[in-house]
């Protein structure tokens, strides 16, 4: 069976028998979860991942995807890493709107209104980049050390480009 993820606004089937990882601002059991991030691992193994937002975040996007020995979710403010063979769950605060996941083998990149994210193969934050934007940040390519892409600085439309080092996250 092939691993798979997918964003849901409510449970069907066996996805109510699921226990949840309850991540975001929960805060107790009659809390009303606003997202559900549903992973089927590769032996069929289902994940669910009940995502709650706080009053003031934005949850403009959303994406999840299989890095390493992790499901990387981005959702809201934040990028959560779910260990999974330990269901172990690494919260990384992004400061503003999570946009985008950015991965390969050797890298997972997030990028949220203004800046660049990146981790390490054992979830831990390598690097955030400076203000690369205002609202938006897109990578268009990674190639060596130099991961190329866009801010958005004056919406709508009024994008720049930016070209950061893969290895540090300042400008080359």
């Amino acid at each position: 069976m092939t691993a798979a993820a997918r964003f849901a606004a409510a449970l069907d089937g066996a996805w109510r028998r699921a226990e949840p990882l309850r991540l975001g601002a929960f805060v107790g059991a009659a809390a009303a979860c606003d997202r559900y991030c549903l992973l089927t691992l590769p032996g069929g193994e289902r994940l669910r991942a009940d995502l709650y937002r706080s009053g003031d975040e934005a949850c403009a996007f959303e994406e999840a995807r299989f890095w390493g020995r992790f499901a990387a979710i981005g959702w809201g403010h934040a990028v959560y890493l779910v260990e999974l063979a330990t269901q172990r769950v690494v919260r990384h605060e992004l400061g503003a709107y999570f946009a985008h996941l950015y991965a390969d083998a050797a890298y997972l990149l997030a990028s949220s209104a203004a800046a660049l994210h990146r981790f390490d193969a054992d979830g831990g934050l390598l690097w955030t980049s400076a203000a690369v934007g205002l609202d938006g940040v897109v990578v268009e390519a990674v190639a060596g050390d130099a991961v190329s892409g866009r801010g958005e600085w004056d919406p709508p439309g009024g994008w720049r480009p930016f070209r950061l080092s893969l290895r540090t996250g300042r400008p080359v």
